[in-house]
């Protein structure tokens, strides 16, 4: 009975854009909070990156 009404449950169109919201809006709120704690690191991750390329550069010559 219990899975009767799971499988209706999921084969509602509604109910599956909810879950997608619902998922979205905790990856979204994941990603902003991780953004958050490492911004403090941007400034640096820049740098490493431009340094890299002008090694990069240098060496492929």
């Amino acid at each position: 009975m219990q899975r009767q009404q799971l499988q209706k449950l999921q084969s509602n169109k509604l109910v599956q854009w909810g879950m997608l919201f619902l998922v979205g809006g905790i990856a979204i709120q994941l990603v902003i909070t991780l953004a958050r704690l490492l911004s403090p690191f941007t400034g640096w991750a820049i740098l490493a990156g431009i340094i890299l390329i002008v090694v990069g550069l240098i060496r492929g010559k």
